[in-house]
């Protein structure tokens, strides 16, 4: 899919023109929906949602305003229909004008319903593209000064997004921002390599490929809200899923090099920048210490406290640690100050706990690496 805006990565950064954004797989992506579903209603997961996309619909909202010097409000939604294109949910299309203040937009080629089903066994109570009906909901409401509401209908192998405007004002203040990155990235030859062959990036059936992996893109300030909610909801959940993700990437290298440990550690982290997370960097694998790199604190920490701050980067630290444990086969003690990650080995012999098991039936190789 060719998009009116660039991607920029470095330094465990990316942009998608001045939005900032993270990847992630659709089955890791998907598992939080999965368990999260579990003890809450599809309602409550929808209004969150919805929550969550207000911040990141108003900065791109504010963005294409600058750009259309605050006129054209049909170009202004078809440039965000273009941005929300990219997310990897499938494509959004707008279908005539706004008639009897109501609009309608299209989804085609939508497919996490079905990931959903092959995944977990069972269907979502829920649409999960109810995720994108917040992001619209949220920008329309921006673009015409009134609340806007949606409902999605089934319409054959599509799905129709009806919108409806009301005669209620909407105003959004948000003191929130992605602060334009001023510094030249570096990036590593190999991670450049994989970028501009094309292996990073939406493709024309909706989805987000990277590299034999499919993704979501997301931006991120939904990505903090949401994560934070899930891991404050059930950390011991999060850090099991974390480090099960580490070590399907362990899987997942193990199949294409070299089953040397070191040599899949150092590729994988040599991988991580790519989705965006921050990087990190070795300071002695042998024994497992690491420095993390990212501009959480510096550039999100104006917006969100220490703590939650912390939260977020050690979430992201513990994909590390399962990686390193499955790896070397081994069972390690975690320290994380915020930047240093320290992994003891404690024992050899990684098993999986009662939860972890759980998990490794849905997240598998086979699912991390799928056709659509």
């Amino acid at each position: 899919m060719n998009t009116k805006f660039d991607f920029k990565f470095g330094d465990g950064i990316a942009y998608f023109g001045e939005l900032r954004i993270f990847l992630s797989p659709v089955n890791y992506f998907l598992y939080g929906i999965y368990h999260n579903s579990q003890n809450k209603s599809g309602e409550e997961l929808i209004k969150k949602f919805k929550k969550y996309s207000e911040t990141d619909s108003k900065l791109i909202y504010d963005f294409l305003e600058k750009k259309y010097n605050y006129k054209h409000k049909k170009l202004m939604l078809i440039d965000f229909l273009d941005i929300i294109n990219s997310f990897g949910f499938g494509k959004l299309n707008l279908v005539g004008n706004v008639n009897l203040n109501k609009l309608v937009i299209n989804l085609n080629r939508c497919h996490m319903g079905n990931l959903y089903k092959k995944f977990f066994n069972e269907s979502c109570d829920f649409l999960i593209e109810e995720i994108l009906a917040g992001f619209v909901e949220n920008f329309l409401s921006c673009l015409y000064g009134k609340k806007v509401s949606s409902k999605f209908s089934v319409n054959g192998a599509s799905l129709s997004l009806e919108c409806f405007i009301s005669d209620e004002d909407y105003i959004f203040k948000n003191d929130r921002k992605y602060f334009s990155e001023k510094k030249k990235f570096t990036i590593s030859n190999w991670l450049k390599s994989f970028i501009f062959s094309k292996k990073i990036g939406p493709n024309e059936n909706g989805t987000f490929a990277l590299g034999h992996i499919y993704a979501v893109c997301m931006p991120w300030f939904f990505g903090i809200d949401y994560l934070l909610d899930l891991i404050k909801g059930d950390m011991e959940f999060r850090d099991n899923l974390a480090k099960m993700e580490g070590g399907i990437l362990v899987k997942f290298n193990s199949k294409k090099i070299s089953s040397s440990p070191n040599v899949i550690m150092n590729k994988i982290l040599m991988n991580f920048g790519a989705a965006a997370l921050g990087k990190f960097n070795v300071i002695n694998l042998k024994n497992g210490i690491f420095e993390m790199s990212s501009d959480f604190d510096t550039h999100f920490g104006r917006f969100y406290s220490k703590d939650d701050l912390f939260l977020l980067k050690r979430n992201v630290a513990m994909i590390v640690c399962g990686a390193y444990e499955f790896a070397y086969d081994v069972n390690v003690s975690f320290e994380f100050d915020g930047k240093i990650l320290i992994l003891t080995k404690v024992s050899k012999g990684r098993k999986l706990n009662s939860v972890e098991s759980e998990i490794s039936k849905n997240l598998t190789v086979r699912n991390f690496m799928f056709k659509i």
